[in-house]
């Protein structure tokens, strides 16, 4: 069992799922830091710390726009 497997057990049955959820793309990040109690940027870096894949993507494009 990886490490974040066993820290994930000190969660809620609730935050377990959502951050499932949010690994199997079915929920947002917006929604899994709702779950969690934490703001976005929080939750960020709660999954970095737990080495939980975010998933992000973005174009060249979306710099310009930024």
């Amino acid at each position: 069992m990886s490490c974040y497997k066993l820290e994930l057990l000190a969660l809620s049955e609730r935050q377990r799922r959502a951050v499932e959820a949010f690994q199997g793309g079915y929920i947002s990040l917006g929604k899994l830091a709702e779950e969690m109690g934490m703001n976005v940027l929080t939750t960020r870096k709660w999954l970095n710390e737990h080495d939980i894949p975010q998933n992000n993507s973005f174009l060249e494009d979306d710099v310009k726009n930024a």
